[in-house]
């Protein structure tokens, strides 16, 4: 993935990352994958669509990216904080409907920039504490050499 993002990608004979990437795409090709880039999609219009996916197709994971773009199922009069707590319940009992894993990608408060240590936890994760609550498992990805980059770099 660095190589693809950089532009840094090899077409030496028998070291072509064209040819291993032109094969990677052929298998996700084939691969059984629905994608629903709609934007806005709320808790019950995703409990719809993937009921029917379920049925039809039999999916056996729902990944969300991410959780804060999602709109609740009610009024909330502001309260943003209420609406994502709406939707985190709602995903933790689509799942258990489904039998099926739930990943949900969630964005961090601001606050971890005003730390010393900038190491992401359970706290940092945006409008809701509900989100730690009805997560089975909570992952952050944090790089270190983000905030302590070394000097030669900077020269």
């Amino acid at each position: 993935m660095a190589k693809i993002r950089s532009g840094h990608l090899n077409d030496d004979p028998g070291n072509n990352d064209f040819e291993r990437l032109t094969m990677a795409l052929g298998q996700l090709d084939q691969a059984p994958i629905w994608i629903d880039d709609s934007g806005s999609l709320n808790i019950l219009e995703l409990r719809t669509k993937a009921r029917r996916l379920k049925s039809k197709l039999n999916i056996g994971l729902i990944v969300i990216d991410y959780l804060q773009l999602m709109s609740g199922k009610g009024e909330y009069k502001g309260n943003r904080v209420q609406e994502v707590t709406d939707i985190s319940r709602g995903l933790k009992i689509l799942a258990k409907e489904l039998d099926i894993p739930i990943l949900a990608l969630s964005q961090l408060s601001r606050s971890v920039d005003s730390r010393d240590d900038k190491r992401p936890m359970l706290s940092d994760l945006r409008e809701s504490g509900s989100i730690e609550q009805d997560a089975d498992v909570v992952m952050f990805v944090h790089r270190e050499e983000m905030y302590h980059r070394e000097t030669k770099k900077k020269m």
